[in-house]
């Protein structure tokens, strides 16, 4: 399945969007990018938010952010970021994208991957 470069800048703005406010500490803004299903599974702005600082560290806080390509995961649109932490970690985050009734994208699920001791851009 292919989408259109305008979907899949879409995509990726939403990523970007939502990465910009944890950065901004806007709880509101970054729980407004999240599918439905998120929102109803954690409730709250101040739920998600404490889930993604104690478990997606990278995600929260990221020293660098650098986009990769589109793939498909359980035929859910999927955008790879790589991800440096603060510790100097590199991470692969897989953000499950879902559209929604207006056609909007929204994050349905992010996924990491410790990349190890793979050496880090700049390291």
């Amino acid at each position: 399945m292919e989408l259109s470069e305008t979907e899949q800048l879409a995509i990726r703005t939403v990523v970007e969007q939502q990465l910009r406010a944890f950065q901004a500490n806007d709880g509101a803004r970054a729980f407004s990018y999240a599918a439905p299903g998120i929102r109803h599974q954690f409730g709250s702005v101040e739920s998600f938010m404490r889930m993604v600082e104690s478990a997606y560290q990278p995600v929260y806080r990221p020293r660098s952010v650098m986009f990769e390509g589109l793939t498909w995961l359980q035929s859910l649109p999927t955008q790879q970021v790589l991800l440096l932490a603060e510790n100097g970690e590199l991470y692969r985050a897989y953000y499950v994208m879902e559209r929604q009734p207006n056609y909007e994208w929204r994050i349905a699920g992010c996924y990491l991957a410790s990349l190890g001791d793979e050496a880090a851009p700049g390291q």
